[in-house]
């Protein structure tokens, strides 16, 4: 080989560059085995990105304007090897060591030189690296851990067997439910290398992606590109797959994915809805229920009960699709569900109540859950420590109470009062208090309504002063609560003896209160509850004291129809049972005008609780001369 001259001095950047042109550094590899040079490629390759990482120059790390050359040199180098890249492969693993080293370049000069502009680093950022990228570049303080993922996910795109497991085994030890390592992996494209191993026949591969594949996919962004690139159908299959692991991680991952509306219909349509109820049959004999444990830990229970709690998350993903709801219905799903309630296992029971009270929506579904007996154990769950699966009971039996024969069971079974001083917090949904009173017709009366009186009253009276209101204004979960018990106070004082208990246990002066805010299902319960109280004379004329009746006018105005409606209806009984209804009608100056107005209204309930409004105005000669 004719002796070539050395190339000038241009640094250790441009000497390197000369090398690789010369192919003098890796000219000995050439009557080597493929294997020993893949293997000195990959050290080289180490080499540049250590380089590019850190700062230092390397040949990646070139003036865009020799872009093009460099993609040669590089072309050439692989050549000397014998490794034959197609050349989109070439280009894009080229442009991600580019892109990494001008990241790093772009860093060091914002940290080096304070002073220059901003603009230009964003729009250069703008042509070489992606928004997510930018976004942590942005912050200044890029994670270490970064940059080794994506080193990882560049080495299992070019790896053979070994290399790709390793660098699976490598990529799980991260923690993958940290936004910057999401974004890692998608910078670097390893999205579609995951999606591209479940194609392959090793287990092995295939485990080691779906382990990535189900932390990384509670990304919205990952989750939308995974169903982009036909993922959900690669897991479907999987889910057929004998290997109970594979079962599982396809399950729990098709849970993330079917969190928005595309992939749900995807599953569908895949025929992925059956597969999936078909993991939660399986031969429960060979399991001793007594040894788990409700607070074991997932790593603890027999695999064919973790495949069945993946496979419920995922329905319960997919059943928040009215369409989905009835293919669970028709493949035989709810039966199948109501057998896992048969283990006490809290991780467990989350993902089953919660398909459970998704479906309960549904009058159909009502009618089966009733008859496969589930409501008592959801009764029962109400005792859990757990505060989600509290939360998930309680909803599932506010939507079961629909129906007459499942309000019965719930009395039945001690449902009513099952431990409801210790639901009655801030951070527990009290629907459960109210399930049976917000939907049982008023001549269905309960002697247990003094006692959920007598334990929501108290909850009422937490709002008594200005401070807890004012906090009430920006807290969603205490409106939540407050507006369920208020309904259920409104159901109470249909009661005689019930509305003056609420009375005598100032119930009232927090109820008005109430009135001062700005919550349309809240105000409605309130002004229904006044007006059940307002048909009792004494309680009547206390709320009048209070100020309540010109609270109840004021409502007239809210710009909500519902609102309008019930302070209407709320104040006919005050209008019939006052002593003096020419004091309750000039309470509020222009009410009666502003009344007459409401005539106006397209809306049928407003026009019909006017109505009666002013006919028992009319009653009152001293009003209608």
């Amino acid at each position: 080989m004719t002796k070539q001259p050395r190339p000038k001095s241009r640094g250790d950047h441009g000497l390197y560059l000369e090398l690789l042109r010369s192919g003098k550094m890796l000219w000995g590899l050439k009557n080597k085995p493929k294997d020993v040079k893949l293997s000195m490629y990959l050290i080289h390759t180490r080499m540049a990105m250590q380089g590019a990482v850190c700062g230092n120059p390397s040949p990646w790390d070139v003036p865009s304007n020799d872009a093009e050359s460099s993609c040669y040199e590089i072309k050439t180098y692989m050549d000397i090897l014998g490794i034959g890249f197609s050349s989109f492969v070439l280009f894009d693993f080229v442009m991600l060591f580019m892109r990494s080293s001008r990241l790093n370049r772009h860093q060091s000069i914002a940290v080096s030189d304070e002073g220059s502009s901003s603009s230009e680093q964003s729009s250069s950022d703008d042509e070489v690296i992606s928004t997510d990228v930018k976004s942590l570049a942005a912050q200044g303080d890029v994670p270490q851990e970064f940059w080794q993922v994506q080193k990882l996910i560049r080495y299992l795109k070019i790896g053979n067997l070994t290399a790709t497991i390793i660098s699976l085994c490598n990529l799980a030890d991260f923690d993958l439910k940290k936004e910057y390592c999401q974004i890692a992996i998608m910078d670097a494209g390893g999205l579609e290398v995951l999606a591209n191993l479940l194609e392959t026949d090793n287990i092995k591969c295939k485990i080691g992606s779906l382990k990535i594949l189900k932390d990384i996919t509670i990304h919205p962004s990952i989750r939308k590109s995974i169903t982009l690139m036909g993922g959900i159908e690669l897991m479907i299959t999987t889910l057929s797959d004998p290997n109970k692991e594979l079962q599982f991680l396809s399950s729990e991952t098709l849970a993330n994915l079917a969190k928005f509306r595309k992939a749900r219909k995807i599953v569908r349509k895949n025929n992925g809805i059956p597969k999936l109820i078909d993991l939660l049959e399986f031969d429960m004999s060979n399991i001793n229920i007594s040894k788990i444990s409700p607070d074991c830990s997932d790593k603890e229970l027999p695999m064919e009960l973790r495949v069945a709690k993946g496979s419920a998350f995922a329905l319960w993903s997919l059943s928040k699709s009215k369409k989905n709801k009835h293919v669970i219905k028709r493949s035989g799903g709810l039966p199948l569900i109501a057998n896992l309630f048969k283990f006490k296992h809290i991780s467990l029971l989350i993902p089953v109540v919660g398909t459970i009270q998704e479906c309960a929506s549904e009058k159909a579904f009502r009618m089966v859950i009733q008859s496969e007996g589930m409501i008592e154990h959801l009764v029962k769950n109400l005792k859990t420590t757990s505060p989600e699966l509290k939360m998930l009971c309680a909803s599932a039996i506010f939507k079961m109470a629909e129906e007459n024969d499942s309000r019965q069971i719930v009395k039945l079974h001690g449902g009513l009062l099952l431990n409801i001083r210790r639901l009655l917090n801030w951070n527990i949904l009290v629907v459960y208090i109210t399930f049976q009173l917000g939907n049982r017709t008023s001549t269905e009366k309960s002697p247990e309504d003094d006692k959920i009186k007598e334990v929501a009253t108290p909850r009422i009276k937490a709002v008594e002063n200005s401070e807890a209101l004012d906090d009430l204004q920006f807290n969603t979960l205490k409106i939540n609560v407050l507006t369920n018990v208020v309904g259920a106070l409104s159901e109470c004082a249909d009661n005689a003896v019930n509305r003056e208990s609420i009375s005598e246990g100032e119930g009232l002066s927090p109820l008005i209160k109430l009135i001062g805010t700005n919550h349309s299902e809240l105000l409605v319960n309130v002004s229904s509850a006044l007006g059940s109280c307002a048909q009792d004379k004494d309680t009547l004329q206390t709320i009048h004291q209070k100020d309540g009746v010109r609270l109840l006018w004021s409502l007239l105005k809210n710009p909500s129809e519902k609102v309008q409606a019930s302070a209407a209806w709320a104040l006919s009984p005050c209008i019939k049972n006052a002593a003096n209804s020419g004091d309750m009608v000039r309470s509020f100056v222009g009410g009666l005008e502003l009344m007459c107005g409401l005539l106006e209204s397209k809306d049928q309930q407003v026009l019909a609780a006017v109505c009666f409004a002013i006919a028992n105005i009319a009653k009152d000669k001293e009003i209608w001369p």
